[in-house]
């Protein structure tokens, strides 16, 4: 993950610390609380700042930041950088009221927040942090539900699950109606399925023998009925040349995952039976999430 942090929100920041109490301030202090576990506990970052680095240590955020990430970078660097940038990649941006930021960031489809704003738009985002148990719906799970949660900044969406291709039934019951939704969100252009092609030979729930290209020539088809800028791709792998193990479904955005229980393939369910069952939505800004993407994204990205 890339941060950009200026100087004028550094001194912003610091200030909002020492006034926002947890009784008085109870969304501000959330959204700051969250702040410094990213600055003092994720490993791994690019720093970018306008401070020159003989001055970082008068600054809080930076002293925190420093003791898990060594490396920093000047603002130049990080403009350079974002005009080449791999659009998969997180980026987060945090400044006083830098125009230049603002417009570099926000067209490379980062997220960037500023010393007026990084409070009201953070907590819309932690918001969409939520697990959705099944058990707790008053109706039939239906995935036009996660709409919310699809609308994220990001043109690539990679969705790992060794079950959803299984048969027609699962493609028309859970694939289908996902691509539907994500459709919905017009930054999106590229989705992939990753799916390991050994556990499909040996799995027995499968109507046949599965041809992953005659499914991605039905996608396309399908996605041209419902009049989406779209491409559909599937990824095999094998277990020989991964080290990772990718039984758990998960679907992958730029700054997101949603992860569902047993699997995308476990719609629609019997809601006549119980089915302690749920989705699970997290973004970057949660340390597990921001880890996953760290460590075991890069295995994905090398399969894909």
């Amino acid at each position: 993950m890339f941060l950009y942090i200026d100087k004028d929100f550094a001194l912003d920041f610091e200030s909002n610390l020492r006034s926002h109490n947890p009784v008085d301030y109870p969304v501000e202090h959330e959204v700051n609380g969250r702040l410094c576990q990213m600055f003092t506990k994720y490993a791994g970052l690019n720093i970018y700042t306008d401070v020159l680095f003989d001055e970082l240590k008068d600054y809080y955020i930076f002293r925190q930041i420093g003791n898990v990430n060594t490396k920093f970078s000047l603002k130049d660097s990080f403009i350079s950088w974002l005009s080449q940038t791999n659009s998969n990649i997180p980026v987060l941006a945090f400044t006083g009221s830098d125009i230049s930021i603002l417009e570099s960031v926000r067209s490379s489809n980062g997220l960037v927040f500023t010393s007026e704003n990084y409070i009201s738009e953070l907590s819309k985002i932690f918001n969409n942090e939520k697990s959705i148990r099944f058990t707790e719906l008053n109706n039939r799970f239906n995935w036009s539900q996660l709409q919310p949660y699809l609308n994220w900044q990001t043109s690539s969406m990679v969705l790992v699950d060794n079950f959803i291709l299984l048969n027609e039934g699962k493609i028309s019951a859970n694939l289908k109606p996902l691509l539907r939704s994500i459709s919905l969100n017009k930054s999106v252009k590229k989705f992939k399925v990753l799916v390991n092609r050994d556990e499909y030979r040996q799995n027995r729930r499968a109507d046949g023998p599965i041809d992953f290209s005659d499914i991605e020539n039905d996608m396309e088809e399908f996605i041209d009925e419902i009049d989406a800028d779209l491409s559909f791709q599937v990824k095999q792998y094998s277990r020989s040349n991964s080290k990772y193990d990718l039984h758990d479904r998960r679907l992958y955005m730029r700054y997101a995952i949603i992860e569902i229980g047993k699997g995308f393939d476990l719609l629609p369910v019997d809601v006549n039976k119980f089915t302690d069952r749920k989705i699970q939505i997290s973004t970057i800004f949660t340390k597990d999430t921001h880890d996953d993407f760290r460590v075991f994204y890069k295995g994905i990205e090398n399969l894909l």
